[in-house]
């Protein structure tokens, strides 16, 4: 069965462009060969990272390229910008030169929709600020469903959420799958904060013992972040506490160095490298589907 191609002719920007049905036919999806959609034209996009990335940009390029999409590379720090040039005016020469899509990256919340405003194209948003990053979500769940797909996991974000973009698109989709979210503790009124707007549990770090899986955040120290809580350790686990973190993982500072051996049967960090690839490319083949139709 091909995904509902029509779901995604604007892109992705945050959690809530996809519905319920659409997740489920793209994890489908996602563990299928994809082949390229064929077309007269051979699709563009444009990788516009305003933010540094390894991850992300490069498994969008990678799934794109399996789908035969002709990358852009636009690069901000080589660019006009550093004379002086909008960011408006930079995409738009983009679509001017042959983009028919983007993947956005950057530091101000909102980016990804100002980029669809500018250029009318469709965009898929690969982090905006401390906003959303809903493709790592979709990874994510994705890596979750693959685990066990009847589950319903106890999940606990430990470290900086106020400011993870990460923490808030997985938490929205976590909950919109049934999964029991929360957040431990580390005594601040930014992470009370987070916990009351999307109505989670705050337990104490000993809690953890019971989580089924601990998702463990980088301090996001380039928007100001502390960590109050220290490294993720070894003792904090139960025994078939699961460790989720979406990279890049500071060890001796997110993990303690004895979970950052990630071909441990108790982290999940490579498998969730290993889904966001996929699901990524089957976001763009559901979405070069529809541009075609």
């Amino acid at each position: 069965m091909e995904p509902k191609s029509t779901g995604l002719l604007s892109g992705l920007t945050a959690v809530s462009d996809l519905s319920l049905d659409l997740v489920f036919e793209l994890f489908e999806s996602s563990q299928k060969k994809l082949s390229p959609v064929s077309s007269s034209k051979i699709p563009v996009g444009a990788l516009c990272f305003f933010e540094n990335s390894s991850r992300t940009k490069l498994s969008f390029e990678q799934a794109g390229r399996e789908l035969g999409v002709d990358w852009i590379d636009f690069q901000p720090e080589r660019s006009s910008l550093q004379k002086g040039e909008s960011w408006r005016e930079s995409l738009q020469l983009l679509k001017i030169y042959g983009a028919q899509f983007l993947v956005t990256r950057h530091a101000e919340t909102g980016f990804a929709d100002w980029a669809r405003e500018w250029t009318e194209l469709p965009v898929f948003n690969a982090g905006d600020g401390a906003h959303e990053h809903p493709t790592q979500a979709f990874g994510d769940a994705l890596c979750l469903f693959l685990k066990s797909p009847k589950t319903k996991f106890q999940i606990a974000f430990y470290g900086d959420v106020d400011r993870s973009r990460v923490a808030r698109s997985s938490t929205q989709l976590f909950k919109l799958l049934g999964h029991q979210v929360s957040v431990v503790r580390d005594g601040t009124q930014a992470t009370e904060n987070f916990s009351k707007a999307f109505q989670l549990d705050l337990i104490d770090r000993t809690q953890i013992k019971k989580i089924d899986v601990v998702y463990a955040l980088r301090t996001q120290k380039e928007r100001g972040g502390k960590s109050y809580l220290g490294p993720l350790e070894f003792s904090d686990l139960g025994e078939k506490t699961l460790v989720m973190h979406a990279g890049p993982v500071m060890e001796g500072e997110d993990l303690g160095y004895s979970l950052c051996d990630f071909s441990s049967a108790r982290s999940l960090v490579h498998q969730q490298v290993k889904s966001c690839f996929d699901m990524r490319r089957a976001l763009l083949h559901c979405f070069l589907l529809g541009a075609k139709a």
